[in-house]
């Protein structure tokens, strides 16, 4: 491979760095920006794709799990883990920002133990109705 495609590929992944790095510091006042988590996602991808071309796996691997965390926050597929004990039970409080009124579907939310299917929560998805906020 050539000094110069290596000399290419170090220079656009600087700049994606750089973008990732503005988009990281956007979150810190705005955590929930979709744009910002978005090119956060896009950047990863970028490099996770380049960096494989041309070699780099080491990069590519650490890119891929960062690129799939994100594209977990910005489809809303968050996980959460959390200790229970046999004949506990736990409240898991979920509230969410819309920016526009109108009727929407909340899906379904399901539990499970991490090694025994057995031990399973789920609610129903159902329509909630966004109306203006009184503030």
């Amino acid at each position: 491979m050539s000094d110069k495609l290596i000399d290419t590929f170090i220079a656009e992944a600087n700049e994606l760095v750089v973008d990732i790095e503005k988009a990281l510091l956007e979150l810190e006042h705005s955590a929930e920006n979709k744009e910002c988590i978005s090119a956060i996602f896009r950047a990863m991808h970028t490099l996770k794709g380049a960096s494989g071309m041309f070699g780099f796996g080491n990069i590519s691997n650490i890119t891929h799990h960062l690129e799939s965390i994100y594209q977990d926050i910005r489809d809303d597929r968050v996980y959460s883990y959390f200790t229970i004990a046999a004949h506990e039970t736990k409240t898991v409080e979920l509230s969410f920002n819309a920016s526009y009124q109108g009727n929407y579907y909340l899906p379904a939310v399901s539990v499970e133990a991490m090694y025994d299917a057995t031990k399973h929560a789920q609610s129903r998805g159902q329509w909630v109705k966004v109306v203006k906020s009184g503030r």
